[in-house]
């Protein structure tokens, strides 16, 4: 937690001013913190565990979707030159 009021006395300027300067920073996405307007403090925003793990779930999931597509896509192929009389030595790398 920072106090607003100290940083506003450190830079001889009004609470008010800061907050708004301070506002514009957080909503340009520059500091991850947030105003609590009645106490005049910034405080950190703690990340969210949760949406963490399911965005590397739904990236380790779509990773895997992909690298199973190319593998089925290989087979066909090897199975595609295999009926066509393609010798079993030829492989396609994609």
């Amino acid at each position: 937690m920072i106090s607003i009021q100290e940083i506003a006395q450190d830079f001889h300027t009004p609470v008010d001013q800061i907050e708004k300067d301070l506002e514009s920073i957080i909503l340009e996405g520059h500091l991850e913190y947030r105003i609590d307007p009645i106490s005049h403090t910034l405080h950190k925003k703690v990340a969210n565990g949760k949406m963490q793990m399911l965005k590397t779930v739904f990236a380790t999931g779509e990773h895997y979707k992909n690298d199973t597509e190319t593998f089925m896509l290989r087979m066909d192929i090897a199975s595609y030159m295999g009926k066509s009389g393609g010798q079993s030595d030829d492989v396609f790398h994609i």
